[in-house]
């Protein structure tokens, strides 16, 4: 096993479709991606594979957290601000929501074939828990803390 790895990116097609490249080599299908990126489902790149995995299944509604002392401070953070501010009917706040257990979120983590990770909701950010398996073949669950 190499110490480098080639270049992973994530991004859309022309349709809106996710698509993942690997080097050069564009894929748009996680499986296909998995298959050639052998190297994702090694336990030093988990967070890689948790990034592919998220990609190919919710495109942009999620990033996957991975700085988690700053995402829980900045949470906690923007969470006492909003908490302050008056109700508004019209816009949605994470305040809105009770705090989550900001203390669950961990780096992600495989046992038996299963993934689990955590992400934020990129219009809101509110932490969510992923699971499912790592073969790429059927969606993940997401569920709030």
């Amino acid at each position: 096993m190499s110490d480098e790895i080639p270049t992973v990116a994530f991004s859309q097609n022309a349709n809106g479709d996710s698509i993942g490249f690997i080097g050069e080599k564009q894929y748009e299908f996680l499986t296909d991606m998995l298959l050639d990126g052998g190297f994702l489902r090694y336990p030093e790149n988990v967070g890689l594979l948790a990034q592919a995995l998220n990609h190919f299944d919710m495109g942009r509604v999620f990033s996957v957290i991975e700085d988690i002392d700053g995402f829980t401070a900045a949470f906690r953070k923007t969470y006492a601000e909003e908490e302050e501010k008056p109700f508004d009917q019209y816009n949605s706040s994470i305040s809105d929501f009770s705090m989550p257990d900001l203390d669950q979120i961990k780096h992600p983590a495989i046992a038996d074939d299963q993934i689990t990770f955590f992400v934020k909701h990129n219009g809101l950010g509110i932490p969510y828990r992923v699971t499912g398996a790592t073969d790429g073949r059927s969606k993940l669950t997401y569920t709030p803390l």
